[in-house]
C-alpha cells in the first residue's frame, strides 16, 4: 500500500568519502555544508534509533521505545501538542503456575497504578523443566478446551486463574510481560 510506514531503516552508505574530508579547507564552504549535513543525520539516526522497540525484558519498569497514538482527550485548540504516549515495560516473575485448588493465585506487580494508567499488553510465558515444555500465557489446550490458564492484572497484582480439576504445577518457571501507558 502506498504511503504506508514500514519501519525505519537506517542506510549504510557513507555520506562523505573520509578521504575528501581530510584535503577541505576547515574555512570552507565545502567544510560547513558537510558539518550541516552530518548534524543532519546524525538526528536523523537519534530519531530512528530512539523509536526503535527495546528487546529488553527486566524486572524493572522500562520504557520499551515504543509509542501509543496520541491521547484522544487532547484538544486541537489548545497549546498542547498530542505527542505520542510512551509505553513502558515491566517482566514479573510468578513463580510455578497453580493447580485447581491454589488457583487464584496472586503475585504483586509493584507498579503505581491510578486512573492514567492503560494496560496495552498482558502476556507470558511459562516452563516446565522437567517435561521440557512451554505454554504460553493466556493457555489454552487444543487437546482439552477445558484445560486452562488465564492472566489478568489488577491495581495490585497479577492473577492466574486456572480451570477446574486443571494442575499446571509441573510449570515451575513462569512469568508475565505487562506494557502500559501512564496517561491514558
Amino acid at each position: 500500500m502506498a504511503g504506508q510506514n514500514k519501519g525505519y531503516f537506517l542506510p549504510t552508505t557513507q555520506a562523505i568519502d573520509p578521504s575528501e574530508l581530510y584535503k577541505m579547507d576547515v574555512s570552507s564552504q565545502k567544510f560547513k555544508e558537510f558539518i550541516v549535513n552530518l548534524y543532519m543525520q546524525m538526528n536523523n539516526m537519534a530519531m530512528q534509533i530512539n523509536s526503535k522497540g527495546s528487546g529488553y525484558y527486566g524486572t524493572q519498569e522500562i520504557a520499551t521505545g515504543e509509542t501509543f497514538f496520541p491521547s484522544q482527550s487532547l484538544s486541537s485548540t489548545g497549546n498542547t501538542y498530542a505527542a505520542p504516549r510512551p509505553i513502558f515495560r515491566k517482566l514479573i516473575c510468578v513463580g510455578p503456575l497453580p493447580n485447581a485448588a491454589t488457583s487464584p493465585k496472586t503475585v504483586a506487580h509493584g507498579i503505581a497504578v491510578n486512573s492514567n494508567f492503560c494496560a496495552v499488553k498482558v502476556s507470558g510465558c511459562a516452563t516446565n523443566p522437567v517435561g521440557l515444555s512451554a505454554i504460553p500465557l493466556p493457555f489454552t489446550s487444543g487437546e482439552s478446551p477445558v484445560r486452562s490458564v488465564g492472566i489478568s492484572a489488577d491495581a495490585t497484582n497479577i492473577i492466574i486463574k486456572v480451570s477446574p480439576a486443571s494442575d499446571f504445577t509441573a510449570y515451575t518457571h513462569a512469568f508475565v510481560i505487562l506494557e502500559y501507558i501512564k496517561n491514558s
